[in-house]
């Protein structure tokens, strides 16, 4: 893959349908991108962007890229997309968790049973992927959000390895298939019992492929605890997955929950539950948690 040009793509695209056409060229000035006019801009708002892209190399693309994604980073398609760019940009493509793992870890959950768990498909697919942003290949429907709630809530016609299929998701960046994992074991996901069975789940197929790239390098690294369960509040830790060997930062990945309030109707959220947010946190040295 020319990842050059997949962010020049990837840039242009959200500029383009994020950026009014006669707010273009000032916004890309904002970036340190050439000047133009504003007919130029109207005649193709991607074709503007791209030309001004065209003499840049990867390094000062990535700069452009994050500042792009930071301005205008949520949940729609085309920051999603932006964002898993350039993250398998920096890494020239390479993941660190092999797709042989991510295959054997989609089999084992998928037999354990609904990955979503107790939450809404919508929800839980929602907080990784634009569903209601991304186009629909079923001319019935105007979004994937749409054809998900037919096929894996009306019909019950897909499987969840279809719907995984159709989601691209064996192909993540490292940092957003992890992000996935919290997820199937957030607390809003799961209950602490079944948060623990699915944990030594996961960690069982992180803990192998660790121990097999630490093979390949010719070493053997000596770990007092190769696989934990719960963190002492019972919220759902996946700590084999330490980011020092996965993503090359330290610390570790944890959940702290934070439920919507219930307003004076008793009403939670559109689709009648509370939410929890993911909150990445960062362990320190002396064992307290920092945000």
């Amino acid at each position: 893959m020319n990842f050059v040009t997949e962010l020049r793509t990837a840039i242009a695209r959200t500029l383009a349908n994020e950026i009014k056409a006669y707010d273009l060229a000032k916004a890309c000035v904002r970036f340190g991108l050439e000047d133009g006019t504003g007919e130029e801009a109207w005649a193709g708002k991607m074709r503007y962007v791209e030309s001004r892209l065209d003499n840049k190399a990867l390094g000062e693309l990535l700069a452009i890229g994050d500042a792009v994604l930071e301005a205008y980073e949520g949940y729609k398609l085309h920051a999603f997309e932006l964002k898993e760019t350039l993250r398998l940009a920096r890494t020239n493509g390479r993941r660190r968790i092999t797709e042989i793992t991510r295959r054997n870890l989609f089999d084992e959950l998928t037999l354990m049973g609904c990955m979503w768990g107790k939450l809404d498909i919508h929800l839980f697919l929602g907080r990784l992927w634009p569903v209601d942003a991304m186009a629909s290949h079923d001319p019935r429907h105007k979004t994937f959000g749409d054809e998900v709630w037919r096929h894996m809530v009306l019909n019950d016609d897909w499987s969840t390895p279809q719907l995984l299929g159709r989601l691209n998701a064996m192909q993540l960046s490292d940092e957003a298939f992890m992000e996935l994992l919290e997820r199937i074991v957030h607390p809003s996901v799961r209950d602490a019992d079944e948060q623990k069975t699915w944990v030594e789940a996961i960690n069982k197929h992180i803990a192998r492929d660790r121990e097999d790239r630490d093979e390949r390098r010719g070493h053997h690294r000596h770990r007092d605890r190769a696989t934990r369960g719960l963190s002492s509040d019972q919220h759902s830790r996946i700590e084999v997955i330490v980011l020092a060997d996965i993503l090359g930062s330290e610390g570790s990945l944890s959940y702290v929950p934070t439920k919507l309030p219930i307003d004076a109707a008793g009403k939670r959220n559109a689709r009648g539950m509370a939410r929890c947010d993911l909150v990445r946190n960062e362990t320190i040295s002396d064992g307290a948690v920092r945000n």
